[in-house]
C-alpha cells in the first residue's frame, strides 16, 4: 500500500479519494513521472485521469478549482489570465489529437510576480495521460507559441 503524503492528502480532500493518482515534476529543464516527490522539484503536479471530457485545475496560489469541458473549448479566449492560456493549451492539444479524455490537476510550484502556471509541465502531464506523448522539444515549442 502506498504511503500518503500531505500533498496527496490535499489532492484527495479537493478531488475525492477514488482513482489512482500520478505524480509529475520538473527538475530544472527536465520532466519526469515519479513514484514520490523528493523535495528537489521546481514544479509538481498530482493528477488523475478522467473519462468524461472534464478538466479540473487547482493550484495552490489561487486555491480555486477551475472547470473546463473538452466539448466547449475555444481558441478565441483572452490571454489576460492563466485560465485563458490553459484553455488555449487544451484547445491546441485537442487540435493535435493529443488531449486525454479528462483530468484532475493539482499544480504545485513556485510563483514569481503572481500566479503563473508551468504550462510546459502541464502539457507534459496531459500528453502522458493520453495516448500520444510528445517529446520535450515539441512541448516547449507548443508552449512558446501559446504565450508568444
Amino acid at each position: 500500500m502506498q504511503k500518503e503524503t500531505p500533498l496527496k492528502d490535499q489532492f484527495h480532500a479537493i478531488f475525492g479519494r477514488y482513482g489512482a493518482t500520478r505524480l509529475f515534476a520538473r527538475h530544472d529543464f527536465a520532466f519526469d513521472e515519479m513514484e514520490a516527490f523528493t523535495g528537489k522539484e521546481t514544479s509538481m503536479i498530482i493528477t488523475r485521469s478522467r473519462r468524461d471530457g472534464i478538466f479540473r485545475l487547482y493550484d495552490e496560489e489561487t486555491r480555486d478549482i477551475r472547470l473546463f469541458r473538452a466539448s466547449t473549448l475555444s481558441r478565441d479566449v483572452s490571454f489576460d489570465d492563466m485560465d485563458g492560456l490553459f484553455e488555449l493549451l487544451l484547445w491546441r492539444l485537442k487540435e493535435q489529437d493529443a488531449l486525454p479524455f479528462g483530468a484532475d490537476l493539482y499544480v504545485v510550484g513556485p510563483y514569481i510576480d503572481g500566479p503563473k502556471l508551468d504550462l510546459e509541465l502541464i502539457t507534459y502531464t496531459l500528453t502522458r495521460l493520453g495516448d500520444r506523448p510528445m517529446p520535450d522539444h515539441l512541448i516547449r515549442e507548443l508552449c512558446h507559441r501559446i504565450v508568444a
